[in-house]
């Protein structure tokens, strides 16, 4: 449903300076473009399958910050930006919505509102850049908000780099390392600052204070483009699997818990990390565990809210056996596709063809997978390697293999 077309018939919108415009014959202004929830897989999947869409909904930020006081909305509903949750979303969907092949837009000027554009969007900014982080003091959420600035400031790098600005892109780069001002070494997890650099005093792992819908362990996870980074603090990868194995005891926990909480946004990521610590398997087991148990041909069938298409759309990715785990950055980490055959249409009459013919709820381990004819043990899948179509070809079985183990087979992970 979300996001709608804005403009009426003969193309006329009201404008973020409450103006009439009028959009190019052919395109469309949307709005209800709810960021926060929308950036984590659904705005990638709408770039695979409807790039002319997706690119108008991009441009439609655009309009929105050139229009308005030079900022991208965050969560923007009719003319305006209701600033729902945290982060520069509109930002980091632009960002992937380029790098998942939606590119019609004015890509020049959405680089300019991302960088000029950030002080009227970003919260407790001035803080961010001086220490690396926000604290509790200038807003709730702090940490959250630390992570996700962390994350949009690594989507926008990416932007950057592929427009060709690389000093941009540098400086974006650096400041995605931020988000290492708030993971504790003595708790192993990412906690609250205060602005003196001290922690904040009533702290606990399943904590909700200073964070947004969800408790310190599970927003520990979200680091998902230096996943090897975040294990390297943890003290290697065979603690990280370990933790990850407990955190998964449970599936849905809810938001104040020391499990997952599959049933929103910010755990979206965490069932991914096990590829880039050389346990696909434990990808392959727990992703099959989450699609089976929680998701349901019946009413009330989502782990949680469907948030504008973001919980439905992780399931999609799942059960094609990929999903678009790094922001900024077109390709996708490898799990286990849940069914025999799949076809997904790209865009220039391209297919993707994902064959797996043992598929079943109780096969979710890969023993080998094949690109056309040749045969891989990569877990990372480029969007280079789908531009003019491909077929995947995956043998499963009942139990765990070593198959995708090897130190070389992990997805990139990029530091600051």
């Amino acid at each position: 449903m979300h996001p709608n077309i804005f403009n009426d018939v003969n193309g006329q919108y009201l404008g973020f300076d409450n103006k009439l415009h009028s959009v190019v014959k052919g395109h469309a202004q949307y709005e209800n473009i709810a960021g926060w929830d929308q950036y984590r897989s659904l705005i990638q999947l709408r770039a695979l399958l409807a790039p002319k869409e997706t690119s108008d909904i991009a441009q439609s930020l655009v309009n929105d910050a050139v229009q308005g006081d030079g900022h991208l909305p965050r969560w923007e509903q009719t003319n305006v930006d209701s600033r729902g949750m945290i982060g520069d979303n509109g930002s980091m969907l632009i960002a992937q919505a380029y790098a998942f092949g939606a590119t019609g837009f004015d890509t020049a000027g959405a680089l300019t509102a991302m960088q000029n554009g950030a002080a009227k969007i970003r919260d407790g900014l001035s803080y961010y850049q001086t220490l690396g982080y926000v604290p509790p003091s200038v807003m709730d959420g702090s940490a959250s908000v630390t992570e996700e600035y962390s994350a949009d400031d690594f989507a926008t790098s990416m932007y950057a780099q592929a427009l060709g600005n690389t000093s941009l892109s540098t400086l974006y780069r650096q400041r995605s390392g931020n988000w290492q001002h708030l993971y504790n070494a003595k708790s192993g997890l990412i906690q609250p600052r205060n602005a003196d650099g001290t922690w904040t005093s009533d702290f606990y792992p399943t904590t909700g204070k200073g964070f947004v819908e969800g408790s310190a362990v599970q927003y520990t996870w979200m680091i998902p483009f230096n996943v090897q980074g975040l294990f390297q603090k943890m003290g290697g990868n065979a603690n990280a699997v370990s933790r990850l194995d407990t955190f998964f005891t449970k599936l849905n926990d809810g938001g104040v818990s020391q499990y997952s909480f599959m049933g929103n946004e910010p755990g979206f990521v965490a069932p991914w990390e096990y590829d880039f610590a050389g346990a696909p398997s434990h990808t392959q087991r727990v992703t099959r565990a989450i699609e089976t148990q929680l998701f349901h041909n019946t009413p009330g069938g989502l782990p949680g809210n469907d948030d504008g298409g973001a919980t439905s759309s992780w399931y999609v990715f799942a059960a094609l056996g990929l999903y678009p785990e790094i922001p900024g950055v077109g390709g996708f980490v490898i799990g286990s596709p849940l069914f025999a055959s799949a076809t997904v249409h790209l865009a220039g009459g391209h297919t993707l063809q994902i064959n797996a013919p043992a598929a079943s709820d109780q096969t979710p381990f890969v023993q080998s997978l094949s690109i056309g004819n040749k045969a891989t043990t990569s877990l990372w899948l480029p969007m280079t390697a789908l531009k003019k179509g491909a077929t995947l070809t995956f043998t499963l079985v009942s139990s765990a293999t070593g198959w995708g183990s090897g130190v070389n087979d992990a997805p990139p992970s990029y530091g600051a």
